[in-house]
């Protein structure tokens, strides 16, 4: 019984953080990364003015990505949102790369 309690508690554990089967390091510092990256991304393809509006940051984990929503202090409560992941290079680096999500 108890074997099949820690196959049980793996599955759960690994289907909640599929970061951690793809070798990829913890899902912690995978949402941290990714946070990192999505925080720069936004600072660099935004005005000055959209910049200053930034009033908090989520980065998640999410069906073996990394979700990341930044929200701004304006009238509408505007969000942006990224989805982030491993990106792998011929030479086996990799690297957090983000990509912009349309808005709802």
């Amino acid at each position: 019984m108890k074997n099949i309690n820690k196959l049980l508690f793996l599955g759960i554990f690994a289907s909640l953080s599929p970061q951690l089967a793809l070798a990829h390091g913890s899902a912690i510092d995978l949402a941290k990364d990714s946070a990192v990256v999505a925080i720069d991304l936004f600072k660099s393809t935004n005005s000055a003015d959209t910049v200053k509006l930034f009033n908090g940051i989520k980065a998640w984990p999410s069906a073996g990505e990394i979700k990341v929503k930044i929200y701004l202090n304006n009238e509408a409560n505007d969000t942006v949102r990224y989805t982030c992941g491993m990106q792998h290079f011929d030479d086996g680096t990799e690297t957090v790369a983000c990509a912009l999500q349309a808005a709802e």
